[in-house]
């Protein structure tokens, strides 16, 4: 439950870094125009964007006794808020849906997630999302590569292991923390085409403390991600 207030805190930090660059970079303007005596625009180009982010996420689980997995896929939808103050650093706010899990090809998870265990078994986790991140970026002319980094918060909508090929499905809920707190880190390339921008990035995000609600093993979620998204 703690993630809830953490997650405001750094969306309260997260938008108030673009707004003190811009305020800044509004107050060295204004020192320009006076000691010049001539009327001088803002350097900063403000633009709030909105937009929806989709992609592919290959998802393990991390735990302390390596069990012998493959990526799970899965899909990522987002309404995406972008508040762009001009500068290098900007804030990002994503909010959507995550499917996240694991595919076992033969060895077990540790206890109590013996129920994936045996060859062709997927643990299957959807998330509501939100994302509170800063994004760094270094023109270059038409494109914008860019950096991101920040906080991913998510609360379990529903958990179930498949099992194999009788498409047999049980539900564990019970094995699950409801949230899921975790890092997220990317980079991508930013193209505007006309009054739309495209951005394309991949992603790495991973849980800071484990998922599982009872056994001694640790488990957490690992995703990698490749996604799209249009912004206006």
């Amino acid at each position: 439950m703690k993630c809830i207030p953490i997650s405001f805190a750094v969306l309260a930090i997260l938008l108030a870094i673009p707004l003190c660059n811009d305020t800044l970079g509004d107050t060295d303007s204004d020192n320009i125009v006076q000691d010049r005596g001539t009327p001088r625009e803002s350097a900063s180009s403000n633009s709030n964007l909105i937009g929806f982010r989709f992609g592919l996420n290959l998802a393990t689980m991390r735990t302390e006794i390596v069990a012998d997995q493959n990526p799970r896929a899965g899909l990522n939808v987002a309404f995406v808020y972008f508040l762009d103050r001009g500068g290098i650093i900007s804030s990002v706010m994503e909010f959507g849906y995550s499917q996240k899990g694991t595919k076992v090809s033969s060895a077990a998870l540790p206890a109590p997630w013996a129920f994936v265990g045996s060859s062709g078994r997927q643990l299957v986790l959807e998330y509501m999302e939100f994302n509170a991140l800063l994004r760094s970026s270094f023109p270059t002319g038409r494109t914008r590569p860019f950096l991101l980094a920040g906080l991913n918060t998510g609360y379990l909508l529903d958990a179930k292991a498949k099992l194999g090929g009788s498409g047999q499905s049980i539900d564990v809920n019970d094995f699950v923390e409801d949230f899921d707190l975790g890092l997220l880190i990317g980079g991508g390339t930013d193209i505007p085409i006309g009054q739309i921008r495209i951005l394309i990035d991949v992603r790495y995000t991973f849980s800071l403390s484990g998922i599982e609600k009872i056994g001694d093993q640790t488990v957490k979620n690992s995703v990698f991600s490749l996604s799209t998204s249009l912004l206006w």
